[in-house]
């Protein structure tokens, strides 16, 4: 009897441990997301235009911003928040896009650290959530020294993982 309690209990955690590290999930959602940026361009213009509505200006200096959602795959969620928890002050090249927040006040005692940071930008109006940019998955985007994106990387993607390597 108390091997079919654990085994009712481990069942239904198998799958969701599963959507986050599968490699068969990355490689539909690498296909999901070359449909979804097909015109990269597009996003390009809509990754300006949130810093225009957000009142915010890009800084070029720092090539990297690492757009981390306040819902979606949580495993990716928070391993994006340690990584900004541990590195914050580390690059000065990376900003941080905290999207989809729904109460500043949670979110500071989630992350333990101080939300209004310079290098921190806090999408309050969602303005970088719109369809082109928001997955529910953390997503870097690179910038280039004119302002345009130069390429973009979801968490889903295996390059992801070489990124943070990298930057550490």
């Amino acid at each position: 009897m108390y091997k079919i309690k654990l085994l009712l209990f481990i069942f239904p955690a198998v799958p969701t441990f599963l959507c986050c590290n599968s490699n068969v999930g990355r490689k539909q959602n690498e296909n999901d997301m070359a449909k979804k940026y097909s015109s990269f361009d597009s996003v390009n213009e809509e990754f300006k235009e949130a810093f225009i509505k957000s009142g915010i200006k890009m800084d070029t200096v720092s090539p990297y911003y690492i757009l981390i959602p306040g819902t979606g795959c949580s495993g990716c969620i928070n391993f994006a928040e340690d990584f900004l928890k541990e590195n914050l002050h580390k690059h000065k090249n990376v900003k941080y896009i905290l999207t989809k927040i729904n109460s500043l006040k949670l979110l500071k005692l989630k992350l333990g650290i101080n939300v209004f940071d310079n290098e921190i930008i806090l999408d309050t109006m969602d303005n970088f959530s719109n369809q082109s940019l928001y997955t529910i998955y953390p997503t870097i985007f690179f910038v280039n020294k004119e302002g345009n994106l130069d390429s973009t990387l979801n968490s889903q993607s295996s390059s992801f993982d070489k990124f943070i390597q990298n930057i550490k």
